[in-house]
């Protein structure tokens, strides 16, 4: 392990894996069957933050889409959220990804969709989507389950993105080269970010490491048991905090949090944006049986650390308790 909390090239478990979601102010949405035309053209509209016109005929559908970059190594997980009164009246139709090919191609949903409804308030349903690969861009469908007034109502549609190397090394969590957003033009500053272990327990002493760049503030940790939304979590994890203005589109950080023992393979996030006061959650698997990297991968790892050396290292800042 070398002085900044990364492995040796001799002890590794390494995965690279992309987890995106996209912001609601670069995502679309339209009340038209739009086909396999790519957004912003044909029946697509730019979702703002004032709502989604939705159906309230039962059977009534709308469209949901977001761009990225077509990458074929990558996968994704993509979490779309609507949130209002009538959100509980939608279901999930179908998901599509999209390659860039001419005409473009489909790329398949991957094992899994989670489905989760929030009763509020205010009412919400969470969708959870994981395609591989990475499409240039992805299209949701949601159905009216039953009627409702008159005229559309108006639910709040976001979603979220995040791209990562994942790493596991004997006791250790290492991520790198990871930025939140997969778009410039998104607009967030992420000033806190929890990380929770599924099933292992953290070690609140073992090192818990930060790199950030240094425009987005010093970042402190202290070890939590609940999550934002306040649900317990026994087996601990780390809560992450900056005084400063936080990570933006254009930031690469990277973090190395420690268990008391091997190192889980399943983990939830939650990121704070003080755009929007709200948290973007995610969830990431890494697998135990991962190669170890190639030569060029090693080159691209010690690159990224150059890179990152110009960042702010935290280590074992521990949150001050003021004196009572």
């Amino acid at each position: 392990m070398d002085q900044n909390g990364y492995p040796g090239a001799d002890s590794v478990n390494y995965h690279y894996w992309c987890w995106c979601r996209c912001n609601t102010y670069s995502s679309y949405h339209s009340t038209e069957d739009p086909g396999d035309t790519e957004p912003p053209d044909g029946t697509w509209v730019e979702t703002g933050p004032h709502g989604v016109p939705c159906p309230t005929d039962e059977g009534g559908i709308v469209w949901h889409a977001k761009k990225n970059l077509y990458v074929s190594s990558n996968e994704k997980e993509w979490t779309v959220e609507l949130t209002g009164k009538s959100a509980d009246k939608y279901g999930l139709g179908s998901v599509t990804g999209y390659d860039n090919g001419d005409p473009p191609g489909k790329v398949p949903v991957a094992a899994g969709t989670d489905i989760k409804t929030v009763n509020g308030p205010p009412k919400k349903r969470i969708f959870t989507f994981k395609l591989k690969p990475q499409p240039q861009w992805e299209v949701a469908t949601f159905v009216r389950t039953e009627a409702g007034q008159n005229g559309p109502v108006y639910l709040t549609l976001k979603s979220y993105s995040q791209c990562v190397h994942v790493q596991l090394q004997d006791d250790k969590l290492i991520l790198e080269d990871a930025r939140f957003g997969v778009s410039l033009e998104d607009n967030f500053h992420i000033t806190e970010i929890y990380v929770f272990p599924e099933s292992v327990p953290i070690n609140p002493e073992g090192e818990q490491i930060l790199i950030a760049p240094p425009d987005s503030g010093a970042w402190m940790y202290e070890p939590v048991y609940h999550d934002p939304d306040g649900e317990p979590r026994p087996q601990g994890g780390i809560r992450w905090w900056t005084d400063g203005d936080g990570l933006t589109p254009d930031h690469l950080y990277a973090m190395t949090m420690t268990m008391a023992g091997f190192a889980d393979t399943e983990y939830s996030m939650f990121a704070f944006d003080s755009v929007v006061h709200d948290y973007q959650c995610y969830r990431f698997e890494v697998s135990p049986s991962s190669p170890i990297p190639t030569v060029s991968e090693w080159g691209m790892i010690a690159m990224t650390l150059l890179l990152l050396t110009t960042g702010t290292i935290v280590i074992g800042r521990q949150r001050r308790l003021a004196a009572a």
